[in-house]
């Protein structure tokens, strides 16, 4: 079961949830290249709107609020192509957060989160390998 970001503490969701769906998206097979470069291209567009908002003014989040809410929209697309290998788990837990976005703090906190899992998704692949080392 993946966490929302608005129903946790900030630090619970980069130390223990974030690992956690990491855990859970290697388990579950998708540790290839193909499905790292399709979450990283999601983190990414994610990262640039969220500067954006950042950076901007008080309006910026109203401005922006329709891409923020459009990766929703492309998640979904990506997951339903026959060839992208977007796990499922992943876009479930994209979906559901980007859909608790309501304000540029919003997009703050889920940033965190994203962030977090990205990096404990790498960690979890071993960098680029795309598959875990044995421990």
């Amino acid at each position: 079961m993946t966490v929302v970001f608005t129903k946790a503490k900030p630090a619970e969701l980069v130390e223990i949830h974030a690992k956690d769906l990491a855990k859970e998206v290697v388990k579950k097979g998708a540790a290839g290249e193909a499905t790292r470069s399709q979450m990283r291209r999601f983190y990414q567009e994610y990262l640039s709107l969220r500067q954006k908002i950042k950076s901007g003014g008080p309006a910026t989040y109203e401005q922006n609020e329709a891409a923020v809410k459009m990766l929703i929209a492309k998640a979904a697309y990506a997951s339903g192509r026959q060839n992208v290998k977007l796990p499922k788990l992943f876009v479930d837990w994209l979906k559901d957060n980007l859909r608790e976005i309501k304000n540029a703090n919003d997009v703050e906190a889920f940033g965190q989160y994203f962030e977090a899992f990205m990096g404990y998704f790498y960690q979890e692949t071993k960098g680029s390998q795309g598959r875990r080392e044995e421990e």
